[in-house]
C-alpha cells in the first residue's frame, strides 16, 4: 500500500501537465497554497492518530485551511477535504458534526472578508457569451484535462489551445461521455476500493472552483 501513494506523488511531481505552476511567476501562489493545504491535512490526520489528545494540532490545521483560499481562491474547497476525510475515516457522529461546523466556518470567514474589503470572487474579464457556451466549453475543457493526464501532448504555457465551444458537436458529446464515464467509474468502485472513488471524484472537485459554469465570466 505504501508504494501506491509514493508512485502517485512521484508521477504528480514529474508530470509535464504541472509545468504551468513553474513556468508562470503568477502561479507561486499555487505552490504556497498547496503547501498550506497539505500541512493542514497532515495535522488533521495527526490529531486523530493521537486520539484527540492535542487540540492545538486541530486548531493549527483549521488555521492553515482558513489561510489557503486567501492565497489561491481555488483552495476555498480545502475545508471540504477535511470534511470528506472525517467521513472517510468513519469518525463518530459527534466528531463529524464538529469537523463540519469548524471547517465550514472558514468558508464563511473567507466570503465575509472578501465582501467587506470588496475583493472579487473571480478574475476580471469576460470569456463566454452565455450560459450554454460556458457549459459546452467547460465540458470539453474537463475532458481535455483528462486527456492531458494520460497523453500530455501538445502542451503550452499559455491557453492558445483551450477548446472554446459555441454549439453542440461530436467533440462536445464525446466530452460529456468521457466525464460521465469517469463519474460512473467512481461510483462503481465506491465499495470495491473507496480510494479509487475518492481519487476520481476529487479530480472534479478540484476543478469546481474554476468551472465557470455556475458563475460564468460573460463578455460585455
Amino acid at each position: 500500500d505504501e508504494a501506491v501513494p509514493f508512485f502517485s506523488f512521484f508521477l504528480f511531481l514529474v508530470h509535464p501537465v504541472n509545468t504551468e505552476v513553474i513556468a508562470w511567476v503568477s502561479q507561486q501562489g499555487t505552490l504556497v497554497s498547496t503547501m498550506l493545504v497539505l500541512a493542514s491535512i497532515a495535522l488533521f490526520l495527526l490529531y486523530f492518530k493521537l486520539n484527540y489528545r492535542y487540540r492545538f494540532i486541530l486548531y493549527s490545521s483549521l488555521l492553515l485551511s482558513a489561510i489557503a483560499p486567501f492565497v489561491k481562491e481555488q483552495l476555498i474547497i480545502a475545508p471540504f477535504i477535511m470534511i470528506g476525510l472525517a467521513f472517510y475515516l468513519q469518525l463518530s457522529i459527534k466528531n463529524k458534526i464538529e469537523i463540519l461546523l469548524m471547517y465550514s466556518s472558514t468558508i464563511l470567514i473567507n466570503v465575509l472578508t472578501r465582501l467587506y474589503f470588496g475583493v472579487a470572487f473571480s478574475q476580471d474579464g469576460g470569456i463566454f457569451a452565455n450560459q450554454k457556451e460556458a457549459l459546452l466549453t467547460m465540458a470539453h475543457g474537463f475532458a481535455y484535462y483528462i486527456r492531458l493526464i494520460y497523453f500530455p501532448w501538445p502542451l503550452t504555457v499559455n491557453y492558445e489551445g483551450f477548446p472554446f465551444e459555441r454549439s453542440i458537436s461530436v467533440t462536445v458529446l464525446v466530452s460529456f461521455f468521457v466525464i460521465f464515464g469517469f463519474i460512473f467509474l467512481g461510483y462503481y468502485f465506491r465499495q470495491r476500493d473507496p480510494k479509487i472513488t475518492l481519487g476520481v471524484y476529487w479530480f472534479f472537485v478540484g476543478l469546481l472552483p474554476v468551472n465557470n459554469v455556475v458563475t460564468p465570466l460573460y463578455t460585455t
